[in-house]
């Protein structure tokens, strides 16, 4: 569909579509930032208008006299304004940020870790970290190399089941990452890099076809692998303690303190039944040799020969 048709839509009716378990009905006026959306999520399909939303998103242009000189960009939710103006060239990592914060503030009946989610060989990995860990950066490589993304920023665990229902979302690189993303594949599709943000230069990568066609294909965790990024060791993959590992999943949770015993029984599900590792790394292909060889190792052992 044309640019210039869809633009006409999302002004009027909005664009309805869905990430995952949410349903959000997006409206804008700002060209730039549709083109953006349409490059990060050109395949994913656009769904029936008759759907309820369960996020009315708008990304608009600040009105009043002030626009003649400092255009601004607003961030809408269900008709208020959670946010201040962002600059105008800032509209697309606004509405991201902005949908982190609906999901992050909403979705309690499940439990919500800061973690990538990925799939291989049929296999599904969580990577809890926190900010700095090159947490981003390593799932991109990996979705670039074959992995499934079923997302960078949420875990959402179904607490009666304990699988992961995949959110994928068009990651957000930050600075260096940026350029090592560039020059790792020619699949990657990356937006404009918006320079200046609150999190330094920023830019998106689109998830694969993959990802958005298998969507609604939830995982079972079967790893849980805690990765942090440090230039000065070398690919180092050990086993980590199933205690510590409670720890640090609930000190990375969004919504632990708000579920209570439904937030515990889900966690320590999670990781009594995963594998639990940490990966400290400095070179991306050693550590992406060393997580194929351990999830072929692990799909090996849960193979039963008959």
């Amino acid at each position: 569909m044309p640019l210039s048709v869809l633009l006409k839509i999302a002004k009027t009716k909005g664009l309805n579509y869905s990430i995952g378990p949410f349903n959000i009905c997006l409206k804008t006026d700002i060209p730039l930032f549709l083109e953006t959306f349409v490059k990060m999520y050109a395949s994913l399909p656009l769904i029936n208008q008759a759907c309820i939303s369960d996020f009315h998103i708008q990304i608009k242009q600040k009105k009043g006299l002030r626009r003649l000189w400092h255009q601004q960009a607003v961030f809408t939710v269900d008709s208020s304004e959670p946010f201040e103006p962002y600059p105008y060239n800032l509209a697309y990592p606004l509405a991201e940020w902005g949908l982190n914060w609906c999901i992050a503030l909403s979705a309690h009946q499940n439990i919500m870790l800061h973690s990538a989610v990925l799939e291989y060989k049929g296999l599904t990995v969580v990577f809890p970290a926190t900010s700095g860990s090159g947490k981003s950066t390593l799932c991109s490589i990996l979705m670039l190399s074959g992995w499934r993304l079923l997302s960078d920023e949420f875990s959402i665990i179904e607490p009666n089941s304990g699988k992961i229902i995949p959110i994928p979302r068009a990651i957000p690189l930050k600075n260096n990452s940026i350029d090592i993303i560039k020059n790792f594949s020619e699949k990657a599709i990356l937006g404009p890099t918006f320079e200046g943000t609150k999190k330094g230069d920023v830019a998106h990568l689109a998830p694969t076809s993959e990802s958005f066609l298998r969507q609604n294909e939830w995982g079972d965790p079967a790893l849980v692998i805690f990765p942090k990024y440090d230039m000065n060791i070398r690919c180092n993959l050990s086993k980590e303690d199933k205690a510590l590992s409670f720890v640090s999943a609930t000190q990375n949770s969004f919504n632990y303190h708000l579920t209570q015993n439904r937030g515990y029984k889900a966690l320590s599900t999670l990781i009594q039944k995963c594998d639990t590792y940490n990966l400290h790394y400095s070179h991306i292909d050693d550590a992406i040799k060393t997580l194929n060889q351990l999830v072929e190792d692990t799909v090996d052992k849960k193979t039963v020969v008959i």
